[in-house]
């Protein structure tokens, strides 16, 4: 059986692992110029970078304050993320910016759902120190998931126009607000 720190630090881990594999993702993306053209992706991909860093900063230091050892947690974290990803981004997709920002969405939300866990299981085990870390990452990822769903339709419109003639541009703001509401549980409009 295990201990409640041994549990704590496997969640620390499986985070460290999943945000590093992000942060190396938005890394190459930032590098990538058919990926950078785009304002909305200049201003975006530092925050997320940004964010990661920190949170891995974080997430390294509480490993160690538990006892734990971030390489070894690490490592099987790491090889069950790195699986995960493969499978799903293996693809590749002729629209650069689009296929980052679906990539960083389903990660960054992931993630945050991996935080949402550690803060239960932390409150659950007695931890209000891993609880409130957990929490405050959560809080900072979720605002950037938001900004991710509200730039895509304006990218995708945007790469859309290089490739296919008569690409209606009015689309991108109609497309954002008819997803926006759909989150907020409005009623979805189609059409203009």
């Amino acid at each position: 059986m295990k201990s409640s720190t041994e549990i704590l630090t496997t969640y620390l881990g499986d985070m460290l692992a999943a945000q590093n594999h992000l942060l190396q993702m938005v890394q190459q993306q930032m590098e990538d110029t058919r990926v950078m053209t785009y304002a909305d992706m200049q201003e975006i991909l530092p925050q997320i970078k940004s964010s990661l860093g920190r949170h891995n900063v974080a997430l390294e230091q509480r490993i160690g304050a538990l006892g734990g050892s971030v390489r070894a947690d690490l490592k099987e974290a790491l090889t069950v993320a790195t699986g995960f990803a493969a499978g799903i981004f293996g693809r590749l997709r002729p629209h650069s910016a689009s296929k980052a920002l679906r990539d960083d969405y389903i990660l960054l939300s992931a993630c945050s759902m991996g935080y949402e866990m550690l803060h239960a299981t932390a409150l659950a085990l007695g931890d209000p120190v891993t609880a409130e870390l957990a929490l405050g990452q959560f809080k900072e990822l979720t605002p950037m998931i938001v900004r991710l769903s509200e730039i895509v339709p304006g990218i995708i419109v945007q790469e859309l126009t290089h490739d296919v003639p008569g690409v209606d541009a009015a689309a991108a703001p109609l497309a954002r607000q008819n997803t926006q509401r759909a989150w907020s549980g409005e009623h979805v409009h189609g059409n203009r």
